[in-house]
């Protein structure tokens, strides 16, 4: 069986529904026979990145991030692209996101007779109302978005609770709850003694004894990482020992980072980019683990 995963993000553009994506490609092709490709959108740094994490069944084609979403933006579908996509026998897709690939998935799985499979993974609406901040515009948008999963043939959510905000987005058809898998085996005390060490060398540290927190993934208001900020800046403000770790982009870093410094938290919280070494965000996760006690 051929099998297409289709979505905007994938590595080295790090977000959650990309790794989402590249595990189901990478686990359903160490489960024997069946043969998948990521159909999916990068920027100039993405083929050097796949060549050497031997992604050879990636289908790219180009996204232009946008200010107000970066990193996504518009995609642009080539011809080049286009041909190598539909040229592909899929027996089924998989689209990831209602927008420019999840269509793509859509009208493959119309043009082949086969099955399209979509999962909704993300609040939308929110993203689309930071982008445009016009209410109406919002909900015309999301209605429109909606139609993806009313003509799908199956439509998944990782959770309860992802189910019912598709239901407020408007949907009401069947819904199967499909959770996320990991890619990370859970490590004995001998590897979380490395994994640790690690961490700590690579954001170059000793051993602390303060509660490490810890937050991966896109850096954007929408997160609720302002409130995050204001509660540092309280836990600070209490004389309360901690250390805070971002991991990762987004449009809003910028301005987290000038309320760090600004409200004199600097000391206690550091902005480690964007980490494409999984070990490393295994690694990470261990030193961010710590029970914290107020």
């Amino acid at each position: 069986m051929i099998i297409g995963e289709f979505n905007e993000s994938y590595p080295p553009l790090m977000d959650g529904v990309g790794q989402v994506v590249r595990n189901y490609v990478h686990e359903i092709a160490a489960l024997g026979d069946d043969e998948t490709y990521a159909v999916v959108a990068g920027d100039r740094e993405a083929p050097d990145f796949d060549r050497k994490a031997g992604e050879t069944h990636t289908v790219r084609t180009v996204m232009h991030p946008l200010p107000s979403v970066a990193p996504y933006g518009p995609v642009t579908n080539s011809r080049k692209f286009l041909r190598h996509v539909y040229s592909i026998p899929f027996d089924i897709v998989h689209s990831h996101s209602p927008f420019y690939l999840g269509k793509l998935a859509a009208k493959v799985a119309a043009r082949r007779g086969i099955p399209h499979v979509t999962t909704f993974h993300s609040q939308f609406r929110d993203d689309i109302q930071g982008a445009v901040h016009v209410r109406w515009i919002t909900d015309l948008a999301v209605r429109y978005l909606i139609r993806h999963y009313e003509k799908a043939d199956e439509v998944w959510v990782p959770s309860r609770a992802t189910a019912d905000k598709l239901r407020e987005y408007g949907y009401k058809g069947e819904i199967v709850v499909m959770e996320n898998g990991c890619d990370m085996e859970i490590p004995d005390a001998e590897e979380i003694e490395a994994l640790r060490a690690l961490a700590f060398d690579y954001i170059g540290i000793g051993r602390i004894d303060r509660p490490v927190l810890l937050y991966i993934g896109q850096h954007k208001v929408e997160k609720n990482l302002m409130m995050v900020l204001d509660a540092l800046r309280i836990l600070n403000e209490r004389g309360c020992p901690f250390l805070m770790l971002f991991a990762g982009i987004g449009p809003d870093k910028e301005a987290m980072e000038n309320y760090v410094k600004r409200n004199g938290v600097d000391d206690c919280v550091r902005f480690l980019g964007r980490i494409t070494d999984r070990r490393l965000v295994q690694a990470l996760y261990s030193i961010g683990s710590v029970p914290v006690v107020l």
